[in-house]
């Protein structure tokens, strides 16, 4: 089992999403799909965000090997956090099947995400 755990300051994002491409280049269609639905749009995005860093994180401390340098190369957009019809986030990796539990929260003014990894691998 692997554990990655990160915070965020949602008005960190907020100034990030004013840059052009850096909502493109971080999060999927689907997320932003999802993100938008809302009100707190900016919460949502910087939890999303703070599950990819958590999921980094989870995969950082895996031993060497085939499976970490894939997963080292890939953009933070092909890391997806998404979520069931009842809110519960979920993830997929492109490339890798991976057994994972997630937990986003966040104010108004922060997010935090923790991801626990039970197995992952290479999707051939």
């Amino acid at each position: 089992m692997k554990v990655g755990i990160d915070i965020v300051e949602v008005k960190r994002i907020k100034k990030l999403s004013g840059m052009s491409s850096f909502i493109e280049r971080v999060f999927s269609e689907k997320e932003q799909s999802y993100c938008k639905r809302f009100k707190n749009t900016y919460e949502r995005y910087a939890g999303k965000f703070a599950a990819k860093e958590a999921v980094i994180k989870a995969f950082k401390s895996l031993p060497a090997g085939e499976l970490k340098s894939f997963f080292l190369k890939l953009p933070l957009k092909k890391i997806n956090i998404l979520n069931k019809s009842d809110g519960m986030p979920f993830l997929k990796i492109e490339g890798i099947k991976v057994d994972a539990s997630l937990s986003i929260t966040h104010t108004s003014d922060y997010a935090a995400a923790i991801c626990i990894i039970e197995n992952a691998e290479l999707v051939k």
